[in-house]
């Protein structure tokens, strides 16, 4: 079943919200191993009393990976409206065009009977 993409969002705002969201995985990905790591030094050092600290900054950082990483991987082609992706046996993150219809990553969804498409 594809996921439509929402009406009315012009091909270059959907590109626009994968950007951010990739962005913010990035981020998420690259802050979470010196964040729970500083936790942990702090918390070893006595600066910090509770130990149920670090459990929950890392649980944080997972849920927020989990939750950023969803919402890329649900991205919907502008073109075909099905998972940008993944196909039905392989998810590639970081696929540069659709895994259905070939669209490349941050072009639009041109209208197949446009004269530049004939041929």
């Amino acid at each position: 079943m594809p996921l439509s993409p929402e009406p009315g969002i012009a091909p270059s705002e959907a590109w626009r919200a994968l950007r951010r969201d990739s962005q913010i995985l990035w981020w998420l990905l690259f802050a979470s191993l010196p964040g729970i790591f500083v936790v942990s030094c702090l918390l070893l050092a006595g600066a910090l009393r509770q130990s149920a600290l670090l459990p929950l900054v890392t649980f944080a950082f997972v849920a927020a990976i989990g939750v950023v990483g969803l919402r890329i991987a649900r991205f919907a082609c502008p073109r075909c409206g099905k998972p940008y992706f993944e196909t039905w046996y392989f998810f590639q993150l970081l696929r540069r065009e659709c895994a259905h219809c070939g669209l490349r990553r941050e072009r639009g969804a041109p209208h197949p009977t446009h004269p530049a498409n004939a041929g």
